[in-house]
């Protein structure tokens, strides 16, 4: 039995977003070293621009009595999208970070549970929006979390 659904959660969300089409081959799992290097990115478990390793949350509670009963898991992880370009122009990143969201939504909209048996819903809960230029160029980024329920 685990103690937590928490990593189960991390990695199929991480299959399931890499599985996406719009998604392929920009989905990350915390921070490569390339990161500077990254035009379009979806992050898992960490936001950019903070380096505390505050990667999520879980709460825990009896689900129902008698026998052995689950317990009830309710949970997040931080998420960050981010689109940077070489020009001065905000709409394009910000356009193509709105996407990048709206493709990580659509996966946990259409397979809520994500393939794993006891996750009963994973939804997206948008947050901080950030953009602005810098000696590189424009930039935006979209602090999120994904949050969802589980028995364990």
């Amino acid at each position: 039995m685990a103690s937590s659904q928490w990593p189960a959660v991390v990695a199929a969300l991480l299959t399931q977003l890499d599985a996406n089409v719009t998604l392929a081959g920009k989905v990350y799992d915390g921070i490569p070293v390339t990161a500077d290097a990254i035009a379009d990115g979806v992050f898992i478990g960490v936001v950019l621009d903070e380096d505390t390793g505050d990667a999520g949350s879980i709460e825990q509670d009896w689900h129902e009595m008698g026998g052995i009963p689950p317990k009830d898991e309710t949970g997040w992880i931080r998420c960050t999208v981010v689109s940077q370009r070489g020009d001065t122009d905000l709409s394009v990143p910000r356009t193509a970070a709105f996407a990048l969201l709206a493709a990580v939504e659509s996966v946990c909209r259409n397979d809520y549970d994500l393939g794993l048996s006891d996750l009963l819903w994973a939804h997206v809960r948008a947050g901080n929006i950030r953009q602005g230029q810098t000696p590189r160029g424009s930039f935006c980024e979209i602090e999120f979390r994904v949050y969802y329920s589980a028995l364990i």
